[in-house]
């Protein structure tokens, strides 16, 4: 009978070392938190195919000087934008919403590609006066951290509302058809 009470002891004194071991694990006085509430360095741009598609369009760099804003063209230059090349049916576009929280942001445009899940990123700077405008473009792929697009559009009173189809065209030009496989719509 004592063999058999050593045994039990045994088993119960290994069956509490591991059980200890086992919460030991799953208690942690600093739990990990979730990869998004992480910044992702530049320096280790997320893994995309070169055949990639997909493009963030970050709300506007709007100086507070700011003073020509015919129909809301500030507010709406990179939306207008983006539903100009949403008719590119290859072309996947960044969620509007998830974008807008970028409005303001300095930051490097790979973290917001990394966060967004796209390899392109198209930010839009602004400034003039009253009766005209300078938008400068630039378009960063995320694989590389390189800016592929970059360029001035001139916005008046009279051409505000074309803008945006100009700049649309441009980039499906310069950035998308680099892409292979893409064969663009908006230039057929």
């Amino acid at each position: 009978m004592t063999r058999w009470r050593a045994w039990t002891q045994l088993i119960a004194g290994a069956g509490a070392v591991v059980a200890a071991v086992v919460l030991a694990g799953l208690w942690q006085p600093n739990p990990p938190t979730p990869l998004a509430a992480h910044a992702i360095s530049p320096l280790v741009a997320p893994v995309i195919s070169p055949t990639e598609r997909s493009i963030a369009f970050l709300p506007a760099v709007v100086p507070d000087d700011f003073e020509f804003d015919t129909a809301g063209f500030a507010e709406f230059i990179s939306r207008d934008v983006a539903h100009a090349i949403a008719n590119e049916p290859d072309v996947r576009i960044a969620d509007e919403a998830a974008a807008e929280a970028y409005r303001g942001w300095q930051g490097e445009p790979v973290v917001a590609a990394a966060a967004l899940g796209v390899r392109f990123v198209f930010v839009a700077r602004l400034s003039g006066g009253q009766s005209d405008a300078r938008v400068d473009v630039s378009v960063t792929d995320a694989r590389t951290g390189a800016v592929v697009f970059e360029g001035p559009f001139y916005v008046d009173r009279e051409n505000a509302p074309s803008v945006p189809e100009e700049i649309a065209q441009a980039l499906v030009l310069e950035v998308f058809n680099q892409v292979p496989g893409f064969t663009p719509m908006l230039t057929r």
